[in-house]
Formats: structure tokens, sequence, C-alpha cells
């Protein structure tokens, strides 16, 4: 009996999820007035396979943090997607000032790779494992009255891999600037992930 405990614990252990990742940087989104944390998560056997967390804006009341999940061997189809998205915004942001154009929602057509997405829910990390982003361009008004063209990525709803009825609403990330595009992709990009993993700890500074 014991031995077989041991082996459930064992099992359970090696089946759990790590959340050793690390904060490494982080993108704002005046749109929602808010930063977020990007972090990365490193494989401990291989060091060039990594995960990387964005988190972002919960779209559901009883969901209060939410992201997806971009593991390392998509991370450079994710980061070819949303610059075909960066040059299509700028096109239409530029179309929509010279036409004056004050009010549009269009889907950008550009297909962003499966990812993962994660929510808290409860007092328990759920994870949905086939998330497919979708980004669309809107143009509309803000509380003070300009004009703000928005970059909006939606996971769509999200169900926890381990329960079919715990599910979220879930999630969007809103840029409402080309600065704020670029720094956010430059933030997942993996040089960044590199750079971060090259940089010395501070206590291997002080010899």
């Amino acid at each position: 009996m014991k031995k077989l405990l041991l082996t459930l614990f064992c099992l359970a252990l090696f089946l759990s999820p790590s959340f050793s990742q690390k904060v490494y940087s982080e993108y704002n989104s005046i749109y929602f007035n808010s930063k977020y944390n990007l972090e990365v998560s490193f494989d401990e056997e291989d060091q060039s396979k990594y995960d990387i967390w964005i988190n972002a804006t919960s779209i559901d009341d009883l969901v209060e943090k939410t992201g997806i999940k971009v593991n390392s061997n998509k991370i450079d189809l994710f980061v070819k997607s949303l610059n075909l998205i960066k040059e299509k915004y700028i096109e239409w942001t530029t179309v929509a000032k010279t036409n004056n154009v004050e009010e549009l929602k269009k889907d950008f057509n550009i297909d962003i790779p499966t990812v993962d997405g994660f929510f808290y829910f409860g007092d328990e990390w759920e994870f949905d494992y086939s998330v497919k982003p979708t980004a669309r361009f809107i143009i509309l008004k803000n509380k003070k009255g300009e004009l703000c063209y928005v970059l909006l990525i939606s996971s769509g709803g999200l169900t926890s891999s381990s329960n079919e009825y715990i599910k979220s609403d879930g999630l969007y990330i809103a840029l409402s600037s080309i600065k704020e595009i670029e720094d956010f992709i430059s933030g997942v990009s993996p040089e960044t992930i590199l750079s971060f993993k090259n940089k010395p700890k501070t206590e291997d500074l002080f010899k």
C-alpha cells in the first residue's frame, strides 16, 4: 500500500505543471490603462526550450487572472503573425485617418498559431490547450472623445482541460499604437528571451 501511494505521489509530481516562471518584462495597454507582466519558464533539462506566459485582461467577471502561454516551438510563427498584423494595422490606420473613418470593426484574417490559455478559477489554475487567437482592428472614441485605433487580440472562450464544465469567457490583449504593438512584439521575441536567459544573476556579479 505504501509503495502504491509513493508511486501515485511521484506520478502526480511528474504530471503537474511547473510554475517556476519568472517575470522578465511587461507590456502596456493604454486602452485598458494597465500594464501586464510577461513571464518565462525554461525547461529544466533543455534550457533552449521555454514557455512565454502573456498575462492579459479577463472578460469574465468570475476570472481575475488569465493569459496565454506560447511554447518556444511556436514563438517564431507567433511573432511572424504579429508582424503581419502590425503591417496591416499601419496600413488600415493610415487609410482610416485619410478618409476620416471614426467607427469600424474589421477582422485582420491573419492566422495566429494555436496556443495554450490559462485562467484562475476558484482556487485553481485551469488550462485550455487548444486556444486559437484572433485579431481585430477597431476604431472608436474613448471617454475623452479621442479616436482610438485598436488592435484587439481575443482568445475566445476557454474551457478547462481537466473539467469541461469549468469555463471562462476568455481574454483580450488591446494595443492601440504602433509603439505598443512593436514593444509587445519585442517583448515576446526569441531575442528578448535569450538576452534575459544570458543576463548574469545579481549574486554572480559579486564574487
